[in-house]
């Protein structure tokens, strides 16, 4: 959410109360000090705020794992179940965030956001033979995501492989159908010659 609008203010307002909380019940535990730069992280930092964040998480890692995933979204991006989290150009480094991502997953190899995003930032790297097996993994563990199917029917895309992008993207749009994935399809369609289904 944007804070200027007044949606954002109210969800601020109340991950705000949230975090009060949390700080009263838990003010030693070092997941507060996590959720903290996360909101921090999200509610838009600029560079040296975020490269600032980005060094308490390194210290934290040994005692929150998941601060190596947000760390790693600040050299890509961030994509969580509830969507997709872009810190813009700001720290963008995708050779690292595919090292802090893979040292994140040799950590936790079944921890399905990791895999997922690892798979994305494959993609964007030309990597496909691995995004494949990160996404076919995670579809396979949790086959009601939604993202791993959309990212795979972009993958196919990628590859030219337009008719099993198709099956995938209509299966991600059947698990969760979204906009910006029936215009994905769309595309899709259109490149297969497909002008009825478009």
């Amino acid at each position: 959410s944007d804070i200027t609008t007044a949606e954002g203010r109210e969800r601020f307002g109340k991950g705000n109360g949230m975090l009060a909380e949390l700080d009263r019940s838990a003010p030693q535990d070092p997941f507060t000090r996590y959720v903290h730069l996360f909101r921090d992280a999200i509610w838009g930092a600029d560079k040296a705020k975020l490269e600032e964040i980005s060094a308490e998480l390194e210290k934290l890692a040994d005692r929150v794992p998941e601060s190596l995933l947000l760390r790693a979204g600040f050299h890509g991006a961030y994509l969580h179940p509830a969507g997709e989290i872009s810190f813009g150009r700001k720290l963008r480094n995708l050779d690292l965030a595919l090292e802090e991502l893979s040292a994140y997953n040799g950590l936790d190899p079944l921890n399905f956001l990791a895999r997922v995003n690892l798979g994305v930032l494959r993609i964007e790297a030309g990597d496909f033979a691995g995004a494949e097996v990160d996404l076919q993994f995670v579809i396979r563990n949790a086959p009601e995501w939604a993202e791993p199917q959309y990212y795979l029917g972009r993958l196919r895309y990628n590859q030219g492989r337009l008719a099993e992008a198709e099956r995938a993207l209509r299966e991600s749009l059947r698990l969760a159908s979204t906009p910006a994935r029936a215009n994905f399809l769309a595309i899709v369609l259109a490149f297969r010659k497909d002008f009825a289904g478009a």
